[in-house]
């Protein structure tokens, strides 16, 4: 039932005929259907993307077997033809949580000033308590949300993953725990799925190492700063040949 029913209101979306099996199909929310075809007409009005421009997947889930509960209809170049991008290039997100985040805030987020105000709606930025100028630590609120809900899921499964999300968990995990782990990189998920979103410009992937190396930068540049701010300079030390490869003289 929920196969034919999803397969209705796709093909109302794309203007596609509907058999006469999915004609007898009970009529969805109202809402639900009024939100995909309002983000249609805006993706269709700004032109964003040929369906036939849909990049090819290049994950290695891509030539795996089906899942149980996997979608027996092509949504991939649908579901881009609406979006105007192809989010299932972002590390960690499957077609089903493209297919939730698209029904859940659309394809115009417009009404999200920046990308932290888009993570703050959904509850994956800090809630510090402060009272009488006294930090009393910070606690996460309660939003009931099924896009945040679908980020934390995605990010549990980076955390074998070769990508440079996966090493940013994975450094998270073993500094702030499991729990703050998944929060922060369904965070990092969320600031990537808005800027695709309102740019348009498909997802980079640098790799681990490259991500690694960007990171060893970053702490240098700090701990050099540091150190001047202390009346110190910091020398970084040349890398030493063990002893076993150096030349007999």
């Amino acid at each position: 039932m929920r196969e034919s029913l999803l397969a209705v209101c796709l093909a109302v979306l794309v203007g596609a005929p509907v058999s006469a099996q999915q004609a007898g199909t009970p009529t969805c929310n109202r809402t639900c259907l009024q939100r995909w075809v309002d983000n249609y007409l805006v993706a269709m009005r700004d032109q964003k993307a040929d369906p036939a421009a849909c990049p090819t997947s290049t994950k290695k889930s891509a030539n795996r077997k089906p899942q149980k509960n996997s979608p027996r209809i092509e949504l991939r170049s649908l579901l881009f033809r609406a979006a105007g991008v192809d989010l299932t290039q972002i590390p960690g997100v499957d077609i089903i949580v493209f297919l939730v985040l698209i029904s859940e805030i659309g394809v115009d987020l417009t009404r999200f000033p920046t990308a932290k105000h888009f993570a703050s709606w959904l509850g994956l930025c800090p809630n510090p308590q402060v009272s009488g100028g006294k930090d009393h630590g910070s606690r996460n609120r309660r939003v009931i949300n099924r896009a945040a809900q679908v980020l934390r899921m995605a990010a549990t499964t980076l955390r074998n993953s070769p990508t440079s999300l996966g090493g940013y968990y994975r450094r998270m995990r073993g500094r702030l725990g499991p729990q703050k782990a998944i929060k922060a990189t369904a965070h990092k998920l969320a600031i990537l799925v808005y800027r695709m979103l309102t740019t348009g410009q498909p997802y980079r992937e640098i790799g681990e190492q490259a991500y690694e190396e960007k990171f060893r930068k970053r702490t240098l540049r700090s701990l050099r700063r540091r150190a001047r701010s202390l009346g110190f300079e910091l020398i970084e030390r040349p890398t030493l040949i063990p002893e076993s490869l150096q030349c007999d003289r």
